[in-house]
C-alpha cells in the first residue's frame, strides 16, 4: 500500500470531520446573518424615528437645496439597506441544492435521487466502501458550496451597509453645518 494514501477508513473519519467542521461555520454563519439582519433593522429605525426631527430642524435653517441633498441621501441610505436586507434574507434561507452525483448521505439527495424509501434502503444497503466516501465528499463539497454562497451574500450586505452608513454620516454632518 502507498503509505502517501489515506486508508478508507481514514478517508471516512477525515470527511466526517470535515462535515462537522463545515456544518459548524453554517451554523455561525446563521448568527451572524441575525446579527447582521438585527444591525439593518436597527439602522432603518433609527433613520425612521429620528428623520422628522432631522428635517424640521433643517427647515429651520431655511436653505433648501440642503434639505433637497438630506433628503435624497436619507432616500438612498433606506434603499440600499432595503438591498442589503435582501441579500442577507438569501442567507437564511438554507441551501438545498442537490450534489451532481447520486448521494446517500445527504438529506438533500436522498429526497433529489431517490423515489421511495425502498429505493433508497436497497442503495444504502448495496453501497461499496468506495461509494460510501464519494457520498461523504459530494456531501462535504456541496456544504462548502453552500457556506461560500452565505459568506459572499454576507459580505456584499456589509460592504452595501457601509456605504448607507457613509450617507447617514454626510447626512449628519449636514445637519451640525446648517
Amino acid at each position: 500500500m502507498d503509505q502517501n494514501k489515506f486508508t478508507s477508513k481514514e478517508q471516512i473519519d477525515l470527511l466526517q470531520k470535515m462535515i462537522v467542521r463545515t456544518d459548524g461555520f453554517h451554523n455561525y454563519a446563521n448568527t451572524k446573518s441575525t446579527i447582521i439582519l438585527t444591525f439593518i433593522a436597527a439602522i432603518i429605525a433609527a433613520i425612521c424615528t429620528n428623520i422628522n426631527k432631522a428635517l424640521t430642524y433643517l427647515e429651520s435653517s431655511d436653505i433648501d437645496h440642503v434639505i433637497v441633498i438630506f433628503k435624497i441621501l436619507a432616500f438612498i441610505s433606506i434603499v440600499l439597506l432595503c438591498i442589503a436586507l435582501k441579500i442577507v434574507l438569501q442567507t437564511v434561507i438554507p441551501f438545498t441544492e442537490k450534489s451532481n452525483t447520486k448521494n446517500i448521505y445527504s438529506f438533500i439527495d436522498i429526497s433529489a435521487y431517490y423515489n421511495s424509501e425502498s429505493n433508497y434502503i436497497n442503495s444504502f444497503k448495496s453501497e461499496t466502501e468506495e461509494e460510501f466516501i464519494n457520498s461523504l465528499a459530494a456531501l462535504q463539497y456541496n456544504l462548502s458550496t453552500g457556506l461560500i454562497k452565505k459568506y459572499e451574500k454576507h459580505k456584499s450586505a456589509i460592504e452595501i451597509m457601509s456605504y448607507s452608513l457613509s450617507l447617514i454620516f454626510i447626512d449628519i454632518l449636514i445637519m451640525f453645518l446648517a
